[in-house]
């Protein structure tokens, strides 16, 4: 029997006396849940083993609802039913039973009470209770009956792959714990993808990249919420890939930001150091203009002195020195991001002309190439889709002498990513590359300083 999306409320408990005679199997655990649809069967699959010795002396059923009923009565070997239930309840196991065309009078508390004794004539009584909420097929499974999906405008950083996502959500849904099924998605480029995450009545999918995303409920599973017309409800959602990139490009900018402010309260300290340093190189050149009218003397201190004023003079200068490097460290600012504007018909350097972002001018949409304005650490993104349905993805973005990172997928016309970090002198080049036609407007190279050095 499927399980359903009802809202089931179970209590499962056992009572013994006498010695422990009875072990209940895993058939229905403790603390299980059961769930049932209006007209489905709902099974109750106690059952138990015994050691040698014990005699069983009945098998009792009952159901809580307004007032308590016996449904029925098990002894061996004879299973007898109240009259009230004679035409809808069979025997399904030893201690078990299934009660048919159940309705949503059919909600309450069902339990089992065996009882009986054991080798030494002592007498044991178990009992096991299930409670069942029946819902009817009318039951909406969101507030108001229809899917609605929303690009959040959010990204989120990974903790395992550390790479940034955007958020879609598909609600909103009653469900005040984790439903049970999994709604799914159609990516842009056809495939279909599982929920990430549910939180807040909101399945949640998280992309890299913009297009039509439509949220749907799985076929298999319109069952599993007592309404087969469920399977018909879906939304769609259009994310921009302008407005996808802007927003994964904010939240990396965000990140870079904190990581500027640590750099600033460093320069701060430094700045601090450097005054004092300049405080005490001026009182010392009071000194040596009053030492210059001592007698002669004096001059092997004063020439003494002079040393010591040097060496501090180039202590400075190198203080200098080392707060403009790191001034200019905390003003560069490097990233760019491009997409094919026609088809890259393969083979070469892919040349991708439409420019959205290009902070720092280190890409060329006349060469493809990006070139490094300032020594340090770079990210590269390259998202790379075949211009034919029927061809694996491939692509690779490279440097002078190294493979930064290489686009690959065992799905034919697949949309798919790669992303790596290299470390570029000023003046070296990086570019992307592939052999196979590429479709345009998908097909997209971005990259970023993460720290100069």
């Amino acid at each position: 029997m499927a399980l359903n999306c009802l809202h089931v409320f179970a209590v499962l408990m056992m009572t013994h006396l006498g010695s422990h005679a009875v072990e209940w199997t895993a058939a229905l655990p403790d603390h299980s849940i059961q769930n049932v649809c209006t007209g489905d069967i709902l099974t109750l699959p106690w059952s138990y083993t015994t050691t040698p010795g014990d005699s069983i002396l009945s098998v009792k059923w009952y159901f809580q609802g307004a007032s308590e009923q016996l449904i029925a009565i098990y002894s061996p070997p004879h299973f007898a039913p109240m009259s009230a239930y004679s035409k809808r309840v069979e025997m399904a196991s030893d201690a078990g039973i299934a009660l048919s065309e159940v309705t949503t009078a059919d909600t309450g508390i069902y339990y089992v009470t065996v009882s009986g004794h054991d080798s030494s004539g002592a007498v044991f009584a178990y009992k096991h209770s299930v409670a069942v909420k029946v819902i009817g097929n009318e039951t909406k499974i969101t507030t108001d009956g229809e899917l609605h999906a929303q690009f959040e405008r959010q990204a989120i950083l990974s903790n395992t792959t550390d790479r940034w996502s955007l958020v879609l959500s598909c609600g909103n849904f009653t469900y005040l714990s984790d439903p049970p099924f999994n709604m799914e998605w159609e990516t842009p480029c056809g495939k279909v993808v599982p929920s990430d995450d549910y939180i807040d009545g909101h399945f949640q999918l998280f992309v890299t990249s913009g297009g039509e995303y439509t949220c749907r409920m799985p076929q298999q599973d319109a069952v599993d919420v007592c309404n087969h017309n469920v399977s018909s409800l879906r939304a769609t959602v259009k994310l921009g890939l302008m407005e996808a990139r802007v927003t994964l490009l904010e939240a990396k900018q965000e990140q870079l930001l904190e990581e500027n402010q640590q750099l600033s309260l460093e320069k701060e300290q430094l700045m601090s150091k450097d005054s004092m340093l300049e405080a005490a190189d001026t009182r010392l050149a009071w000194s040596v203009q009053d030492l210059t009218m001592i007698t002669d003397q004096l001059k092997s201190q004063v020439t003494e002195l002079d040393d010591q004023q040097s060496q501090l003079t180039s202590n400075d200068t190198d203080l200098t020195q080392s707060l403009q490097a790191l001034t200019k460290k905390v003003n560069h600012q490097v990233a760019f991001s491009a997409r094919l504007s026609a088809r890259h018909t393969g083979g070469g350097t892919i040349i991708f002309k439409e420019v959205l972002t290009n902070y720092g001018d280190g890409y060329s949409p006349l060469t493809g190439n990006f070139t490094a304005p300032v020594t340090g650490l770079y990210f590269f993104i390259l998202t790379s889709s075949p211009d034919d349905k029927d061809t694996f993805p491939h692509a690779q973005v490279l440097t002078e002498g190294s493979d930064v990172c290489d686009v690959n997928s065992p799905i034919r016309g697949d949309m798919a990513t790669c992303g790596g970090a290299e470390h570029l002198n000023v003046g070296e080049t990086v570019w992307a590359t592939s052999k196979k036609r590429l479709r345009s407007g998908i097909t997209s190279f971005s990259g970023f300083l993460i720290k100069s050095d």
